[in-house]
């Protein structure tokens, strides 16, 4: 984020922007990991409907905050990141009735092929803790993949299915995954 040098207003804009991309990496392991930071490495994201329910609860509470803190005061390089960042949130909120209409899986990528690279390239071990781990992380791919299977299962009861000749194609990478 620009550094906030215009005033109280835009400090406290940039704050609360920190605050919510902090939350946001705490929430997701995965994206810690990306970050290159090593909090709650032994674990996977939650990536079932409830987290996507509370991550759309979250949004209209920034939204609201947003709104309601900043409103006036801010200078205009903390108004237009400010604008930025109420259309990207105004976005997600609005997309999220659409979440499903989304192949979940599909030939080149989807959890089935982006949670074994994202492991095996971004999760570094360089100590016995690290390893540790990397093999709790395996472990959870039951739990991880249930969720994408409701998501999946949610897909079909909303009628959002891929096409059937994408299926075999699909069955075959997927299953190079576990071989």
């Amino acid at each position: 984020f620009a550094e906030a040098t215009e005033g109280p207003a835009d400090k406290a804009l940039f704050a609360f922007f920190e605050e919510v991309f902090e939350r946001d990496v705490a929430a997701s392991p995965l994206r810690a990991m990306q970050l290159g930071r090593k909090t709650r490495y032994d674990e996977l994201d939650d990536v079932s409907e409830a987290r996507y329910q509370a991550d759309l609860e979250q949004a209209k509470a920034d939204l609201a905050r947003l709104k309601r803190d900043f409103p006036t005061g801010l200078s205009p390089n903390a108004a237009f990141y400010a604008s930025l960042f109420r259309e990207r949130t105004e976005d997600r909120i609005d997309d999220f009735r659409w979440r499903r209409h989304q192949y979940v899986l599909t030939l080149v990528s989807g959890p089935h092929t982006d949670l074994p690279v994202q492991l095996i390239n971004q999760h570094k071990v360089e100590s016995r803790e690290d390893a540790l781990a990397y093999i709790s992380r395996l472990k959870q791919f039951s739990r991880y993949f249930a969720q994408v299977q409701e998501r999946l299962d949610l897909a079909d009861k909303a009628g959002i299915l891929p096409p059937r000749y994408f299926f075999p194609d699909l069955i075959n990478v997927s299953r190079n995954q576990i071989k």
